[in-house]
């Protein structure tokens, strides 16, 4: 397993719609988490680090860094 999530590159607006969803208190639960995956995994921080710091397994993390909706 990579130690570092796949390079993802994120226009302006999708990361303010990702940021959007974080903040969104009506979203349903996996698409904020997944979200602030994404956001963590566009910082650059290795797979380890983001599912240390949202207290997620590393497979969730490999997994939402892979369905990125900014490419991955």
């Amino acid at each position: 397993m990579p130690r570092h999530a796949p390079e993802l590159e994120c226009s302006p607006a999708d990361r303010a719609s990702l940021v959007g969803l974080t903040k969104n208190r009506t979203a349903e639960a996996r698409i904020v988490e997944r979200a602030r995956i994404i956001l963590a995994c566009l910082e650059g921080k290795e797979i380890q680090q983001v599912a240390r710091e949202l207290r997620v397994s590393i497979p969730s993390v490999s997994n939402g860094a892979s369905a990125s909706p900014c490419g991955g």
